[in-house]
């Protein structure tokens, strides 16, 4: 596996300040199903013949011999119980990137309870948050390299790498933390990755815990 793997999050005509400050608040789509499960229906998986899953994207991408498109794929963290489905994108920087998070349109509301954002919701074709207990598995088997990309209400399309992404557990509350970054041009926007996780809800209060159970 390669030094340093690759997470990524997405989002599109939204314009910066609604990613980070008001992502959660948006009521979105009144209609949506109860349930917060990842729905995959409809899509083409990736079945692998040797019993040992990859553990993220990046493997993926590296246990092909030929090129690999993006789509969703079956993968399996150090340590998680089951694989799960999750979504590769091998066209932008190489590829092996695994989508965590997508923003495009509103249709999935990201007004949600603590058992949400640990499970997981969305579509991962679409919008989606891939869950805070996937992705804390995912950060804790490896050094993880995360790219931001935005696209502002204006057109105006930026990015952001860290070199060094990581949540931690449920038992410290998904805490979110990052090391450097690559080329920060989103810093004269006001954008800090450190904001966005409080709006993302990583790290949640007791009270919104015990409401949710």
């Amino acid at each position: 596996m390669a030094s340093s793997n690759k997470l990524y999050m997405v989002s599109f005509a939204l314009g910066v300040y609604s990613f980070f400050l008001d992502g959660l608040s948006a009521e979105g789509n009144d209609q949506l199903p109860s349930e917060s499960a990842i729905d995959g229906q409809g899509s083409t998986f990736f079945f692998y013949q040797k019993p040992q899953y990859p553990r993220d994207c990046t493997e993926v991408r590296d246990s092909c011999s030929s090129s690999v498109s993006s789509g969703i794929y079956l993968i399996k963290p150090d340590g998680y119980e089951e694989p799960f489905e999750a979504f590769c994108d091998n066209e932008i920087d190489s590829g092996g990137w695994t989508v965590i998070l997508r923003r495009l349109d509103g249709s999935v509301s990201f007004k949600r309870n603590w058992i949400d954002y640990k499970r997981g919701f969305g579509f991962l074709s679409t919008e989606l948050w891939l869950g805070n207990e996937k992705v804390s598995y995912l950060t804790n088997q490896a050094k993880y390299e995360l790219r931001i990309d935005i696209t502002l209400d204006n057109g105006t399309s930026c990015n952001v790498k860290y070199n060094a992404f990581r949540i931690s557990d449920e038992g410290s509350e998904y805490t979110m933390s990052t090391v450097g970054n690559i080329g920060d041009i989103l810093n004269s926007t006001g954008f800090s990755v450190a904001r966005t996780a409080e709006r993302y809800h990583f790290n949640k209060t007791k009270h919104d815990l015990r409401q949710a159970l």
